[in-house]
């Protein structure tokens, strides 16, 4: 998806120094969440820790046990995935569509992940867009 990276540095080098405490986790998932009024939730799992905001007014489909459900699928799914990273290259992104919702899933670090859920009417390449905006303006903060 070349179109919204080509003057970004990626994600691990804007993040790597940023995310170092809980308020700083915070206010990306805040950040996040401000920047397309489609988003659902905005989560980050970072050192096996779950930070999460949530779009105000929203029913929330999952409760929090099928949310932390959710989150252990998606990392094992990223992991999984990142297996044929030498011969594909490092993966930018993940997206699932369910029914209801999409959920992206971007690389933090090596480990760690943003997930995010959207409305399926949603634009995710300009959300993808926006969101590296947001990367760009903490890195340069």
């Amino acid at each position: 998806m070349k179109c919204y990276r080509d003057n970004i540095d990626s994600v691990k080098e804007i993040f790597g120094n940023i995310i170092s405490n809980e308020e700083n986790i915070r206010k990306l998932c805040n950040d996040i969440l401000k920047t397309d009024s489609k988003i659902r939730f905005v989560g980050i799992f970072y050192h096996n820790e779950f930070t999460h905001v949530s779009r105000e007014g929203l029913t929330r489909l999952l409760n929090k046990v099928e949310s932390e459900k959710s989150v252990r699928m998606s990392s094992i799914s990223w992991s999984t995935g990142k297996t044929l990273s030498n011969k594909l290259g490092e993966p930018e992104f993940g997206l699932v569509k369910y029914g209801e919702i999409y959920r992206i899933t971007i690389p933090l670090t090596d480990k760690d992940l943003i997930m995010i859920s959207t409305d399926t009417d949603c634009d995710i390449i300009n959300l993808m867009q926006k969101i590296q905006k947001v990367k760009y303006n903490l890195k340069n903060t």
